[in-house]
């Protein structure tokens, strides 16, 4: 393997979890290998994935995280919006946690309807519902709704 580049190889389409992958150990100056399972699992998850706010009038930009639980101001209609996703495959579950609104909706940037119509809203209207989304690189599309958590205009 010593005369080959890493490009020259043969393509893997499927893995096991004690398949080997190349790292360089920038510490020892030395290629080292890896199983798929040692790799993902030192992968560090950092509390800023998780986002709380108390969602108001005031309209709440929900961005950069993969989870964020919202309190409601129960005697306002609450609203939040989203920006284009960081990557594609990101997904962001937005769920109510507390507190009622009078309503709770959710504009992301370029929504795709997940039931072909022109929704362009996502309405968490009491708690324990949610939403999770996915960024497809071009739009988000709606993966779950639980509880009472629609789409709507």
């Amino acid at each position: 393997m010593a005369d080959k580049r890493i490009s020259d190889l043969n393509a893997l389409t499927t893995t096991a979890t004690d398949d080997a992958i190349l790292v360089s150990d920038t510490s020892a100056s030395e290629t080292k290998k890896i199983t798929i399972e040692n790799f993902f699992n030192t992968i560090p998850m950092s509390s800023t994935a998780v986002g709380s706010v108390t969602v108001s009038t005031s309209t709440q930009a929900l961005d950069g995280k993969r989870l964020f639980l919202c309190t409601g101001t129960s005697s306002a209609a609450c609203v939040a919006t989203m920006t284009a996703g960081d990557f594609t495959g990101q997904t962001i579950t937005i769920a109510l946690i507390a507190t009622v609104p009078t309503s709770f909706k959710v504009t992301p940037a370029n929504f795709l309807d997940h039931t072909g119509g022109s929704n362009t809203k996502i309405s968490i209207p009491s708690v324990g519902s949610n939403a999770t989304l996915v960024w497809t690189g071009a739009k988000w599309i709606v993966t779950s709704l639980i509880g009472n958590a629609v789409t709507s205009t």
